[in-house]
């Protein structure tokens, strides 16, 4: 059976096991994380920004408060499309992204 991301996330910040528990929550977001960075796929190479993806998903592992009642891959989606955005504005390929 499947942990839930926010039983995921509860294990890592306890230090339990947590390159195993982050190499699932990255397994099981990771359909998530590709749909992200396929938005941006014109920018950069997509798994260039899935890798980005995963540092936003550890970025937002360290911030994630479960007693806020927001599901993680809600809170997660910001702290993963902004490390995507960075990264696209960083490597100067792109001169503007729309939406933004």
């Amino acid at each position: 059976m499947q942990e839930t991301n926010e039983a995921l996330v509860l294990k890592i910040k306890s230090g339990i096991n947590v390159a195993d528990n982050m190499l699932r929550l990255w397994q099981q977001n990771r359909g998530f994380i590709k749909k992200m960075a396929n938005r941006y796929k014109g920018y950069e190479d997509v798994e260039d920004l899935e890798q980005q993806g995963y540092i936003g998903l550890d970025n937002a592992v360290g911030g994630y408060r479960p007693d806020e009642n927001v599901s993680f891959i809600t809170y997660a989606a910001f702290w993963i499309q902004q490390s995507m955005l960075r990264y696209i504005e960083n490597s100067g390929s792109a001169s503007g992204i729309p939406g933004r």
